[in-house]
């Protein structure tokens, strides 16, 4: 829940690693002000499930989105879950937009 809904959220992000080949990137959270003590995610980018190449999902792929963090005080693990995959699917509709915009 958010106590100050009017509130700019934040956070200062490091990259840790980047693998192009594997699709994959690792970053923490060093600074915020949503609570998180101590966060580090790893995200993948693995075909569609069902892509057997299948022209009409050629270029499809999922997210695969892992993470690491301190409990974080105010929230439970499924309330702190579900604001991340709220989070993740905003990510994907931005990338989806901008690669439908090219």
């Amino acid at each position: 829940e958010n106590k100050n809904p009017g509130m700019t959220k934040w956070c200062h992000e490091k990259l840790l690693s980047i693998d192009p080949v594997v699709r994959c990137l690792s970053y923490e959270v060093l600074d915020n002000n949503l609570g998180f003590k101590s966060y580090v995610a790893t995200m993948k980018l693995l075909p569609a499930k069902g892509d057997d190449d299948d022209d009409d999902d050629k270029f499809g792929c999922q997210i695969e989105w892992s993470f690491l963090a301190d409990p974080v005080e105010g929230m439970t693990c499924d309330v702190l879950s579900s604001h991340l995959n709220l989070s993740l699917q905003g990510m994907a509709e931005n990338m989806e937009r901008a690669l439908h915009s090219n």
